[in-house]
């Protein structure tokens, strides 16, 4: 389960502890978690949780943050991967005990909005997602999953979030581009926010096409329609999001927005952002996981061998592939 709780955990949590109920993995973003406090326990799970560094001392408020409860029964394959020096995300490794059942990655991410003084403050650090398609491509590279999950200030309209380099590869005589990850057959991506491309919108879609990751919202069973996810602000947009390696795609059972007033909708409700509940039907084994294994590393573990669209480049690229056509053709 993903919610943006938007603070409060201690008062909020007793009110909704039983939402959690049978949830193997809760991901929380917006905890607005102090540095050196903890977060409220839950009966039966652990939890980690990282505070966004305050920019004073002196500070009695904060923002951001972002945590885990895992179930006790999850507790000794989940464990920490990495956290980001910002803590905008951080990273969970599911370690499946199997040879041939590769880890899976989960990011839980809180990235502020574009225009929020927050980036100012580290303006030493790569943007969020640049970070993030970092940490993608070194874990493709050791042979792991990736599922991403978050709250990315991201609107995304109903634009698409993957390209097919197939043919292209086979003119351009270059085996690195082919999507040998994506599922021959992808529904349609359905959002019911028709809003532009906002926010962290552009950056995202380039993240899932340069990555091969699928949006998750609007395609599985339970949110045929791209249920919307924040109500904030007099207006309604979606901006959280799972977002996940094909292979993990290909078994999420179900995924469902809740949009019960109470959690979300009303001034007194517990947050402005609705939660989201995926059911993955994964399997398990019981051996050493192929992450732990070197032979696996490819290459850079942080380049991965993509076409990034660029709209200033049509032109060129269009010159580029005729000239490459016309040399196929005369062959």
């Amino acid at each position: 389960m993903l919610w943006n709780i938007r603070g409060g955990l201690s008062t909020k949590l007793p009110a909704v502890q039983d939402l959690f109920a049978e949830v193997d993995l809760v991901l929380l973003t917006e905890t607005h978690q102090m540095p050196q406090r903890l977060l409220p326990t839950m009966p039966g799970y652990k939890c980690i949780s990282f505070a966004r560094p305050v920019a004073k001392e002196t500070a009695v408020r904060n923002k951001g943050g972002v945590a885990a409860y895992i179930k006790n029964d999850l507790s000794e394959a989940v464990s920490l991967w990495q956290a980001a020096a910002d803590s905008s995300f951080m990273w969970l490794r599911v370690n499946r005990a199997s040879s041939t059942l590769p880890d899976i990655f989960v990011c839980v991410a809180y990235i502020a909005p574009t225009q929020s003084v927050t980036h100012s403050r580290f303006q030493s650090l790569p943007d969020p997602l640049q970070r993030i398609y970092a940490d993608v491509a070194t874990i493709k590279n050791l042979g792991g999953l990736v599922l991403l999950a978050g709250d990315f200030n991201a609107r995304t309209r109903g634009d698409t979030d993957y390209v097919r380099c197939d043919d292209l590869a086979d003119v351009l005589q270059a085996p690195q581009l082919r999507d040998d990850d994506l599922p021959q057959l992808i529904p349609e991506r359905c959002n019911s926010d028709k809003g532009g491309i906002q926010g962290w919108g552009r950056q995202l879609l380039d993240l899932c096409i340069d990555t091969s990751l699928l949006i998750l919202n609007g395609r599985i069973a339970g949110d045929a329609h791209g249920e919307l996810t924040c109500l904030a602000n007099k207006g309604a947009s979606v901006v959280d999001y799972f977002i996940a390696s094909p292979a993990i795609f290909g078994q999420a059972a179900h995924l469902q927005v809740l949009t019960d007033d109470m959690l979300c909708g009303r001034k007194d409700s517990h947050s402005d952002h609705r939660p989201l509940r995926l059911q993955l039907d994964l399997e398990w084994g019981a051996e050493t996981s192929p992450a732990d294994d070197p032979s696996n590393l490819a290459g850079d573990p942080t380049v991965l061998h993509h076409f990034k669209y660029n709209p200033l480049k049509i032109d060129a690229y269009c010159s580029s592939l005729a000239t490459c056509l016309a040399a196929e053709c005369a062959e």
